[in-house]
């Protein structure tokens, strides 16, 4: 059986997949997510990028409290390139 008691919280952000779930020392509930999008549009040119190039430094986000608990969101963006033709 787990150390803590699981629980199902709807997140009301679309395509996303919690990875891990972290209560710190303060309190705080931290939850690591990815994207599960498999494109997305060039900002500049509007065209479509497929392939993976990388992936960015880890970003935390302040979310909404969770039952009173502080929440951060964490994810590493990936990085994409245009598909090769």
């Amino acid at each position: 059986m787990p150390d803590q008691p699981f629980i199902s919280i709807p997140r009301d952000i679309p395509n996303v997949r919690v990875l891990q779930t972290e209560i710190t020392r303060a309190d705080e509930l931290i939850l690591t997510v990815e994207s599960t999008l498999t494109s997305t549009r060039c900002r500049r040119c509007g065209a479509t990028l497929t392939e993976q190039h990388g992936t960015d430094r880890a970003r935390l986000l302040r979310h909404l409290p969770i039952l009173g608990r502080p929440v951060y969101l964490t994810h590493s963006p990936q990085t994409l390139s245009l598909s090769p033709l």
